[in-house]
């Protein structure tokens, strides 16, 4: 893998997928070694990530390996730096986010498969753009998912 582009640096720009749509991927961490690597597997796995994703890691000055595995992520735009606490890392995110869509992913979760952000990116295309969508959370639990009920109805 490529080295990881630590924020500071550069600014990915806007770019253009067959569907239109980039989602910015923001996962924000502290002290996340133990599953980080798992987090930004998914998100490097997925159909099309390199133009329909961009991903980007808010780390709030971790103090064991989490920086060293981001950095092993071609793409991965990083940051790391003291926060206020999770919401101020959120918003960090958000604010060097380009992508017209933003999907927060924790450093404890991944995408359920390969094809979730062009499923979503498709979903959004053929539904004039929607403002915001939802999508179900699956858990994993024993090595077998539990699939909640669906809270809210496709709209």
């Amino acid at each position: 893998m490529t080295k990881a582009t630590d924020l500071r640096d550069s600014k990915k720009s806007a770019s253009s997928t067959e569907s239109g749509i980039l989602i910015s991927v923001v996962t924000v961490c502290r002290n996340a070694q133990d599953t980080i690597e798992m987090t930004l597997q998914s998100v490097a796995a997925q159909v099309n990530s390199s133009e329909l994703v961009e991903h980007i890691v808010i780390d709030g000055a971790s103090e064991d390996d989490t920086l060293e595995i981001v950095k092993r992520f071609s793409g991965v735009r990083w940051i790391s730096e003291p926060d206020n606490g999770i919401s101020d890392a959120f918003n960090k995110g958000l604010k060097r986010s380009v992508g017209e869509y933003v999907l927060y992913l924790n450093a404890d979760d991944y995408l359920y498969d390969q094809n979730v952000l062009s499923d979503v990116a498709t979903y959004i295309a053929s539904s004039n753009k929607p403002d915001w969508v939802v999508g179900d959370v699956v858990e994993a639990k024993d090595d077998e998912f539990i699939v909640p009920q669906r809270r809210y109805p496709p709209s």
